[in-house]
């Protein structure tokens, strides 16, 4: 896993957020180019790099993203899951 400090540093490699706009906007990378799961196949040639590092949600999430991106020749560097964390507001 890689964290947000490390993210910041990172040059030459790109960042995919492949979370779904609700969860990307609710805790978003700034660095991150948004491009969530299900727009891969029709989007991929706007990544940037060969070498990439992914922002996720969950395990299944980055599964099918790296075998989807790794078809497509990529090289993934690193994941970073981001967990939003339901809250229970009271009355």
């Amino acid at each position: 896993m890689i964290s947000k400090t490390q993210l910041s540093n990172i040059k030459h490699v790109a960042v995919i957020d492949l979370r779904e706009y609700n969860e990307a906007t609710a805790l978003p990378v700034p660095m991150a180019i948004l491009l969530p799961l299900s727009y891969i196949e029709r989007n991929y040639h706007q990544i940037p790099y060969k070498d990439v590092i992914l922002i996720t949600s969950d395990a299944i999430t980055t599964n099918l993203g790296v075998r989807k991106l790794k078809r497509y020749g990529f090289q993934i560097k690193g994941v970073c899951c981001l967990e939003i964390k339901p809250t229970i507001k009271t009355a």
